[in-house]
Order: structure tokens, then C-alpha cells, then sequence
């Protein structure tokens, strides 16, 4: 199994960072890998939330020399504003991925992102592969942070 844990610190309220890791569309803006973010469509869903437990999301990834792949990812848990929690496969590869935010002081809020990957080719994240998956994690985190605090 390969692991990718990363924390930042947001200086926004909880609500302000929630509302913004809401908004399926800015996800290709800090997260480039990812091409289109959409919630399927869920009588569930409600007050414009993308998030509900059994709800999908659709993510449009760029794979490498495999190109452009659509995965579906189902919502497992969702505490709205606090946590969400997905999981999905794509070729042999899970995927358990958990975004928290939880309050550090008055307008600041800890985002933090962990992901599990398991399968057959996650045994193939080592070395250089692992480094750019987690680099680009990092990044991730730190280009959603701007995207929040420059609003």
C-alpha cells in the first residue's frame, strides 16, 4: 500500500476553506492532474452540497501514458464542513482518499489530505513515481491554500 499524507494551514475560516474544496469546478485550478470535478446527479444532494454518504463524484484524470481516465468515486462519509471520505478503483488500483478541516485559531483551518492506494500497481509506487504522487500532493494542498486565501 502506498501513503500520502499532507497538512497545510489555511488562514480562512473553516466555512470560507469548506465552501471552497466544495466547488467541484475550482478543483482543476489546485489540482491540475485532474482535468473536471462533478457530483452525479443524487436526490440526496442538497443546498448545492456535492457531498452526500452514496453520493458520486466523477473525476476526469490525466494517467500518465494512459491518457485522460474518468473515474467514479463513492462518498463513504461526509461530516459537512469537518470531513469527507471517498474511495474508488481505476485498473486495479483503490483508492481510500480523507480531506479534514479542523479549526487551529480564529480564521485559520487545517486542511488535511491522506490517501491510501492499494492494488497491483500501487506496488509500483516507489522511488521517482511515489516522489512526483507526492510532490504533487504537496503542491496541491499549497495551490488550495492560495486559491482560499487570495478570495
Amino acid at each position: 500500500m502506498a501513503i500520502f499524507h499532507h497538512a497545510i494551514d489555511v488562514h480562512a475560516a473553516r466555512d470560507a476553506v469548506w465552501r471552497s474544496f466544495a466547488d467541484l469546478t475550482s478543483w482543476p485550478r489546485w489540482f491540475p492532474w485532474l482535468s473536471q470535478a462533478s457530483a452525479l446527479p443524487d436526490e440526496r444532494l442538497a443546498d448545492g452540497a456535492p457531498f452526500c454518504v452514496g453520493g458520486e463524484l466523477e473525476l476526469h484524470i490525466a494517467a500518465g501514458p494512459l491518457g485522460q481516465k474518468r473515474v467514479r468515486v463513492v462518498v463513504r462519509e461526509c461530516e459537512r464542513g469537518h470531513r469527507v471520505r471517498w474511495t474508488g478503483s481505476l485498473l486495479g488500483v483503490k483508492v481510500n482518499h480523507v480531506y479534514s478541516f479542523e479549526d487551529k485559531a480564529p480564521g485559520a483551518t487545517r486542511v488535511t489530505s491522506h490517501e491510501e492506494i492499494e492494488g497491483f500497481a500501487a506496488r509500483l509506487l516507489r522511488g521517482a513515481v511515489f516522489d512526483r504522487i507526492d510532490r504533487e500532493a504537496h503542491e496541491s494542498l499549497a495551490r488550495f491554500k492560495h486559491l482560499v486565501e487570495a478570495a
